[in-house]
């Protein structure tokens, strides 16, 4: 894929910047997107892969606008529409500072609501997937 996200080899961006001991988040809302992204992305099912992709997907101008964690977080909101999970209606609401009547995901029966972010977080996300049909 050609695309603005495709640098390698590309002169004119600057000297990349080298921190000694840097942190691994460097301001307090870039480890909230991680785990915002982490949980996200369990909730629309997306894999590594499918999420690179959402990123890469961006238009040129809000790919090179945004830094890194803000491009993972434009990203996921645009996975989190696409794939229903959220309307664009209620979307807009979340940023706005609303917080939109959502739909609950228990089922209603008294068993325990699904957890996938939380499951996500605990257990991992393999990358083996199951298949119908052997290769």
């Amino acid at each position: 894929m050609d695309g603005v996200h495709d640098m390698g080899g590309m002169h004119g961006f600057g000297a990349l910047p080298f921190e000694v001991d840097e942190p691994v988040f460097h301001s307090e809302w870039e480890g909230r997107v991680f785990a915002i992204r982490l949980a996200g992305s369990a909730a629309v099912r997306m894999s590594v892969d499918a999420g690179r992709a959402s990123i890469e997907q961006l238009p040129p101008a809000e790919y090179l606008g945004l830094p890194h964690f803000g491009r993972w977080f434009s990203a996921l909101c645009g996975s989190l529409i696409a794939s229903g999970v959220l309307s664009e209606d209620q979307m807009a609401a979340i940023q706005a500072g609303q917080v939109p009547e959502l739909p609950s995901p228990a089922a209603g029966d008294g068993s325990s609501a699904p957890r996938p972010g939380l499951d996500l977080a605990v257990v991992g996300n393999s990358p083996q997937r199951e298949i119908e049909t052997q290769p």
